[in-house]
């Protein structure tokens, strides 16, 4: 079963402010809700950014929160609903006065692995203009998600095999983006992030795998290599 990506609910970014928050929306019992942040990080020490939701608390799992002076600081967090929520209100919040003006995207994703939500993942920081990100090698034909953010060029990044891609610019702070692609098992990929103009990047992201639910191809795959399918 692929992971397929619901991406309608709009990005929210606060210049210069303390936090971002998106909603209110609609997500189904058994949905995955991602969330993928950016900020401005002005100087050290890097505190992480913070997510929260209003209602009842959701259970959030930390992929990435990383950052450094002078740089841009990328952060990224799932939850699995065992329950429908409605007019559900999503914030990203600075980890203190050193990071300002977070942006935050919310995806809706089916189809995922709901015992073993992430599978391969990198995060880095790189000084390279048109990035490619370092390879990851998937553990599933799931869904590849990157998130990037250029501390040193305005204007609005781009992407040459991320689709549906998302992005913003805060004048002065940081431009970033986001966006996905579907993945081969065992097939190693990478994400292109490409900021504006050509001077060097000042680029942080992530790029990580949200594994396909069991079933098909991967999981027979998997039931071969466990010794659990005999020869017919």
């Amino acid at each position: 079963m692929p992971v397929t990506v619901d991406n309608s609910i709009a990005r929210v970014s606060s210049d210069g402010g303390a936090s971002a928050a998106v909603g209110p929306f609609n997500a189904v019992n058994g949905q995955l809700i991602l969330a993928t942040a950016q900020q401005d990080q002005n100087s050290q020490p890097f505190v992480a950014m913070t997510i929260s939701n209003d209602g009842a608390a959701l259970t959030w799992t930390n992929i990435v929160n990383a950052g450094g002076a002078d740089t841009g600081s990328v952060a990224c967090w799932y939850t699995h609903l065992t329950a429908d929520r409605t007019d559900l209100t999503v914030t990203v919040t600075r980890g203190d006065a050193n990071g300002d003006s977070p942006s935050l995207k919310i995806y809706l994703c089916d189809g995922h692995d709901t015992a073993d939500i992430l599978g391969a993942s990198t995060t880095a920081a790189s000084t390279t203009e048109n990035l490619t990100s370092a390879s990851i090698t998937p553990e599933t034909s799931g869904m590849g998600f990157g998130v990037g953010t250029d501390w040193t060029q305005s204007g609005l990044p781009t992407s040459s095999d991320l689709t549906n891609v998302s992005t913003f610019d805060t004048a002065g702070d940081i431009s970033g983006i986001s966006g996905y692609k579907a993945l081969t098992a065992a097939v190693g990929a990478t994400a292109n992030f490409d900021a504006v103009g050509t001077p060097a990047g000042n680029w942080r992201y992530a790029w990580f795998e949200i594994r396909t639910a069991a079933g098909g191809a991967a999981a027979t795959k998997r039931l071969w290599r466990m010794g659990l399918m005999g020869v017919g």
